[in-house]
């Protein structure tokens, strides 16, 4: 069985089952739960239940942690529109902040920043000429943005939306 999740930790509790040994990423479990911290990028998480003369069974699953998050978010709609967000790093590296102004589900403007990272660090993206509520900003945190039309860059962060 495989099971995909985005997450930072897991946490396992083992059922009490005579006789059979549990373990996750080759580590037998007593019966404490255990947490499984996860790096930033992809995971895979093996989890092995085991049961003399019986069939085992075998769960793997691919968790990817984000590298970064958004957090803080405020807008300003007033004599243009302001989105504000921080930035924090899970792991230092290099990213595009996105700011996307959308008048309604239409896309009218974005602000691009290509920063590097090792600690938070906070962004605003301006859209002087706009105002009103109408209008929202998505935020996305990309590894790359190109001229590329067969490649739109990946999320490093869950993208959210102000307004």
């Amino acid at each position: 069985m495989v099971l995909a999740a985005e997450v930072e930790s897991l946490r396992v509790t083992p059922v009490a089952v005579e006789g059979a040994t549990i373990k996750v990423n080759d580590v037998v479990l007593t019966e404490e739960s255990i947490d499984v911290a996860l790096d930033a990028g992809n995971n895979v998480i093996t989890i092995v239940v085991e049961e003399e003369g019986k069939l085992s069974m075998t769960y793997t699953i691919n968790a990817k942690r984000m590298s970064f998050d958004i957090t803080e978010p405020s807008i300003e709609k007033e004599a243009g529109i302001k989105a504000q967000v921080s930035i924090n790093p899970v792991k230092e590296g290099r990213a595009v902040i996105i700011f996307k102004l959308m008048d309604g589900s239409t896309p009218i403007a974005i602000v691009a920043i290509e920063e590097e990272f090792d600690e938070p660090k906070t962004f605003s993206g301006l859209f002087p000429g706009y105002e009103g509520e109408g209008y929202s900003v998505k935020v996305f945190v990309w590894d790359s943005l190109t001229n590329d039309v067969n490649y739109i860059g990946e999320d490093l962060a869950e993208p959210i939306t102000l307004g």
